[in-house]
């Protein structure tokens, strides 16, 4: 079997299961690093065109409220988009309060733009109420 614990410091395994690539000290169970422009740290592309043809799926065990199930961050390590325990999703903010919570950090308006490319009708916000039917906005 192949020594596979560091090649040329670009792929490393640790005594305690992490594995790290493109870093010698992996400091999560995959630590992945990239220091170039034009290029993504990690692609995932399933080819297949079946009905069944999955792209990436992220589990965590837990319901809780307090521990992300998929986090984004910015370049400054602040939360662009967050998705916890308990499936509120929260852009802008690592702490949603309901199902969908958007929060503008920046200074003036906050806008949310829906966009359509089909010029025949027109956009719109469906407010769905569960007992019947759905009711525009």
């Amino acid at each position: 079997m192949a020594n596979l614990s560091n090649i040329n410091n670009k792929f490393l395994v640790t005594t305690g299961g992490n594995v790290g690539i493109n870093t010698t000290s992996p400091e999560s169970k995959i630590d992945v690093r990239e220091d170039a422009n034009n290029v993504y740290t990690g692609y995932f592309y399933n080819s297949s065109t079946a009905s069944n043809a999955h792209g990436i799926n992220v589990q965590t065990a837990t319901t809780n409220a307090d521990a992300y199930a998929f986090r984004v961050n910015s370049g400054s390590n602040t939360n662009a988009l967050v998705v916890k325990g308990d499936a509120n999703v929260g852009i802008g903010t690592a702490s949603p309060a309901s199902v969908l919570h958007i929060k503008d950090n920046s200074a003036g308006p906050t806008q949310l733009s829906i966009q359509s490319n089909d010029f025949t009708r027109a956009e719109e916000i469906n407010f769905l109420n569960p007992s019947t039917s759905a009711i525009s906005g």
